[in-house]
């Protein structure tokens, strides 16, 4: 095993060891720590800058596109914010211990249903720095210790953050904040490896990079993917500078919106289906009724006519009719379709006669 590889399993023994303290501290010392961090990240927001400048200017030298500069870049609105940000986790209600619902069973036994702490999540993402606080803050919160690798664009940027909150629990374990400082992707590789010392895997980014941490964990993932992104566009908005707006992958959304736009098409006339074969047209599988005469006689095919035109029809008897509801009588159309249909071979179809319904039995007078 390589250092770097010791070093992961290390971090990642290191956090499974300080998740049975987490679950347990109370909602008073997470938000403890929550405000020390808060308070740490404003008071070194000059280190901070320092630190992202030097990561920004790496990326511009790497020629990466200005959004994602945009994006790896922190300002100091932008650190007041990701404070602001552990400012409402620590005012959100601390969901550990919380009872989801309760019932009874008739045997007396009280059975609840409460949440409790995952143990170790693992949370992998990209070039924002600012997603290093919010996570170990999220986590914190929900008495999960966490193990957090960034990207390698901001690696100075979140190894100072995640320095940041560290220092700031002194009310939990150190060590249930933990940060792969490694910009080699073998690192992720080994994170992703670790099975049994991580519970969860949540990735932070593209679909490439998602589809290539689920391809490769060992660990349950939790994708996201796409996200839930919808756009809307009123008819009379401007398509030629909505179009100029949105990248070319937004083309689809384009040719619907302009197919709005255009007249009402007539409505298509329906084919014509003959008759015949009008099941197979219709996209159904079940073969059209061969009638007599139709096609070239095959084996079998008296003894099929004639059940066709011999089929019995069940229809209960009014009760002055005599005999048992429900009896079965011939068609009454039998004979003529058979006297109509040619014949098939030398023997004739000769129905049966049909019987006439006994008379009604009275009562004799008295």
């Amino acid at each position: 095993m390589s250092s770097l590889e010791q070093d992961v399993v290390d971090l990642c023994r290191a956090a499974r060891a300080a998740a049975p303290a987490l679950a347990r501290a109370s909602t008073a010392e997470k938000n403890a720590a929550l405000a020390r961090g808060r308070q740490g990240a404003r008071a070194r927001t000059g280190e901070l800058v320092a630190a992202n400048a030097e990561d920004v200017e790496a990326a511009r030298a790497a020629g990466v596109a200005p959004a994602f500069l945009d994006r790896l870049t922190l300002t100091p609105p932008r650190i007041d914010a990701m404070a602001v940000g552990l400012e409402q986790i620590a005012a959100l209600p601390d969901p550990v211990g919380e009872e989801i619902s309760r019932w009874s069973r008739p045997n007396g036994l009280d059975i609840q249903q409460v949440r409790v702490p995952l143990g170790v999540i693992g949370i992998i993402y990209e070039s924002r720095p600012n997603v290093t606080a919010d996570a170990a803050g999220l986590c914190l919160k929900s008495g999960n210790a966490v193990v957090l690798r960034g990207g390698s664009e901001a690696f100075r940027t979140n190894c100072l953050i995640a320095d940041v909150l560290r220092d700031a629990a002194t009310t939990i374990p150190r060590d249930a904040i933990a940060l792969v400082r490694s910009t080699d992707r073998t690192a992720v590789s080994v994170l992703l490896q670790q099975d049994e010392l991580i519970d969860v895997i949540i990735p932070r980014g593209g679909e490439e990079l998602i589809r290539a941490i689920t391809e490769g964990s060992r660990i349950p993932v939790i994708q996201h993917l796409n996200g839930v992104c919808q756009l809307y566009v009123d008819r009379a908005a401007d398509h030629g500078a909505r179009r100029a707006a949105l990248p070319e992958r937004q083309d689809a959304a384009s040719r619907r919106l302009q197919r709005d736009r255009e007249p009402a098409r007539a409505p298509r006339r329906r084919r014509q289906v003959p008759a015949r074969g009008r099941g197979q047209a219709d996209g159904c599988r079940r073969r059209a009724p061969r009638l007599p005469g139709d096609g070239a006689p095959g084996p079998g095919h008296e003894a099929r006519d004639r059940r066709r035109l011999g089929h019995r029809v069940s229809r209960p008897r009014a009760r002055g009719e005599g005999g048992r509801l429900g009896s079965t009588t011939r068609s009454p159309s039998f004979a003529a379709t058979a006297r109509a249909s040619p014949t098939r071979s030398s023997r004739q179809i000769r129905p049966r006669p049909i019987a006439s319904p006994p008379r009604s039995i009275r009562p004799p007078s008295s």
